[in-house]
């Protein structure tokens, strides 16, 4: 069994609740999931502090809870104990202010590449035309070789939104477009 991902720098995890400076704040971060014998400690006392411009990376073998930690972090699983806040406020639950960059390309097959662009706004509640006016930006904007985006496949280029309006550009897959 890999043991639970921990904390352990002295430098993370000011005495303050909600870390000052910081962005993301985790106090006492802990997730144990399952039930009885088969209950598994996945995150152990985790403080953490996050500021604007701060780059980590978490590290670990397969099963320690790196995923476990960002979905945490992201409001997609409570924790059993502890506390997340972002910008000073809890967080528990997904919003907008927290985005989420999966390792693979992550657009909804079944859309277009349009609705793909459209999908994050709209789930906002960004009216219709502003909406469309985003839409027609980013298209316009082209596909990797220049080219009109709706001519490239979406397994090759598309956008993913954080916020609704920041594009972040899809990337080649593996092996090229063709696998």
């Amino acid at each position: 069994m890999t043991a639970p991902f921990q904390t352990s720098s002295p430098n993370l995890g000011p005495a303050s609740q909600a870390g000052g400076d910081a962005v993301v704040t985790l106090r006492h971060i802990d997730l144990h999931l399952g039930q009885g014998p088969h209950r598994l400690e996945v995150l152990r006392t985790i403080d953490l502090d996050l500021a604007l411009g701060d780059f980590v990376c978490v590290l670990g073998s397969s099963g320690c809870g790196k995923t476990s930690l960002l979905r945490v972090i992201a409001g997609y699983q409570a924790p059993t104990n502890g506390v997340v806040y972002v910008d000073g406020q809890v967080h528990t639950a997904p919003n907008a202010q927290v985005g989420v960059v999966f390792q693979r390309p992550n657009l909804l097959p079944w859309l277009s590449i349009a609705d793909n662009v459209d999908f994050g706004p709209k789930m906002q509640g960004v009216p219709g035309a502003e909406r469309q006016q985003r839409v027609d930006h980013y298209l316009d904007s082209g596909g990797p070789d220049g080219s009109q985006a709706a001519a490239a496949p979406p397994a090759f280029w598309g956008y993913a939104t954080a916020g609704g309006d920041r594009p972040y550009p899809g990337r080649q897959p593996p092996g090229g477009a063709d696998g």
